[in-house]
C-alpha cells in the first residue's frame, strides 16, 4: 500500500494518501493544505441537473438506475458509461452531439450519482451484468425488444467495465469504443513490461486504502477543482457550474466509498480478471489523449490483439490528457462517426 502517513495540516486532522496520479485525484498533502482552508460549492443533484437531454430511471435488475436520454427513440442506439470519479453528466459535451441522430441514454454508474449504491457487486462480470441489465431495460422503456443491440462508448471505470460486456454480452453490442483504459490482458501485459507504466498505477492502491474515501469527502473547493481540471489540457472545460454538481454528488463519504468499493474489488479480483479475460468478438474502437500522465497512450495499440476478428482502430489526440470527452469533444465524435460508419451504420 502507498499510504504514507498521517498528515495534519492547519488542524484539519485529515489523512492525506500518497499516490502517483495526484493532478487527477488530488491525493498529495500540497491539495491537503489547500483544501483545509476553504469550502466547495454544493450544486444540484445530478438527477435535477438541467441540460438538452431528460432524466429517466430504469429498474436493472434489481438495481435502481438514473440515466441522461436525449435523442430520437427509432434512431440507432448509443449508450455512454462514465468513469471515476465521475457521473452521467460527465458526457455533457458529447451527449447533444451524438442526439442529433442517435438515441443517447448515459447512466450513473452502480453507486454513483442517483443510482443505487448496494454495499456489493462491484466485481468487472457484475458490473458488466449491470450494463447488459440496463440495455435491456431501457430498450424495453423505449417500446424495444429487450436485446436489440447498441453502441457502446465508455471512458476510464467506464471502459474497463465495458470490455467485460463486449467479452460477456457481444450480442448486445453493434461496437465498442473503449477511452484511456486498455482491454484487461493489455493492461496486464503493461504492467509486467511497463516499469514506468507500473510506478504510475499505483494510485490505484492509494484509493484503495482504508482512508481514502475520509480523505476525500474532506477536501475543500481547491483540492475538489484539482480533480476535475488538473490533468486537463483545456481546464476551461469544467466551469465552476460543473464543479458544482460534482461537488454536491461526492459530498460526504457515504458518496466516496461506493466508488472506491471499485479499486478494492480489483486488488482482490486480480488475478480471476487475468485468468478470465479473453478476446473480444465486437468492432472496437480505442481512444487515448496523448497526454494522459498516468495511463499512457502507448498502451493503446495493444488492445487491438485482443480484438477478433475485428475490426479494431485507434486514435491518439495529441491535445488531450485522460478526460478525451473534456478536452476533445468534437475529436471524439467526429472519430466514432467515421468508425461506426465504416461498419455501414
Amino acid at each position: 500500500m502507498l499510504l504514507r502517513g498521517a498528515l495534519r495540516a492547519l488542524g484539519c486532522g485529515l489523512w492525506a494518501v500518497g499516490c502517483g496520479r495526484v493532478a487527477v485525484f488530488a491525493l498529495l498533502a500540497a491539495a491537503l493544505l489547500t483544501s483545509c482552508a476553504t469550502r466547495r460549492p454544493i450544486g444540484p443533484p445530478v438527477d435535477q441537473v438541467e441540460g438538452p437531454w431528460e432524466h429517466a430511471f430504469v429498474d436493472a435488475d434489481g438495481l435502481r438506475m438514473h440515466h441522461l436520454v436525449a435523442g430520437p427513440v427509432d434512431a440507432p442506439r448509443v449508450v455512454l458509461l462514465h468513469g471515476f470519479p465521475d457521473l452521467s453528466y460527465g458526457w455533457r459535451h458529447v451527449l447533444p452531439d451524438l442526439a442529433t441522430d442517435h438515441r443517447v441514454l448515459a447512466p450513473d454508474t452502480r453507486g454513483y450519482g442517483a443510482t443505487d449504491k448496494p454495499a456489493s457487486g462491484y466485481g468487472m462480470r457484475e458490473m458488466a451484468g449491470d450494463v447488459a441489465a440496463f440495455i435491456a431495460a431501457t430498450n424495453e422503456a423505449d417500446g424495444l425488444p429487450p436485446e436489440t443491440p447498441v453502441h457502446l462508448v465508455a471512458h476510464d471505470w467506464g471502459a474497463a467495465v465495458g470490455w467485460w460486456v463486449a467479452m460477456d454480452h457481444p450480442e448486445l453490442l453493434l461496437s465498442y469504443t473503449g477511452i484511456s483504459v486498455p482491454h484487461p490482458l493489455a493492461w496486464h501485459e503493461a504492467l509486467e513490461e511497463d516499469r514506468q507504466q507500473r510506478r504510475r498505477a499505483r494510485y490505484q492502491d492509494a484509493l484503495a486504502s482504508k482512508p481514502a474515501a475520509g480523505y476525500l469527502a474532506g477536501l475543500g473547493r481547491g483540492g475538489f477543482a484539482r480533480i476535475y481540471r488538473g490533468d486537463l489540457v483545456r481546464p476551461e472545460a469544467v466551469t465552476d457550474e460543473d464543479l458544482a454538481v460534482y461537488a454536491a454528488a461526492f459530498a460526504g463519504r457515504d458518496d466516496w466509498d461506493p466508488p472506491l468499493r471499485y479499486y478494492r474489488r480489483l486488488q482482490s479480483d486480480g488475478e480471476t480478471i487475468v485468468e478470465q479475460a479473453r478476446a473480444v468478438p465486437v468492432p472496437a474502437l480505442v481512444l487515448w489523449g496523448a497526454q494522459d500522465r498516468f495511463l499512457f497512450a502507448r498502451q493503446a495499440p495493444r488492445s487491438c490483439a485482443f480484438v477478433a476478428p475485428g475490426p479494431c482502430e485507434v486514435e491518439v489526440f495529441e491535445d488531450a490528457g485522460h478526460w478525451v470527452q473534456w478536452d476533445r469533444p468534437d475529436g471524439l465524435v467526429e472519430r466514432w462517426r467515421s468508425f461506426v460508419g465504416s461498419l455501414g451504420e
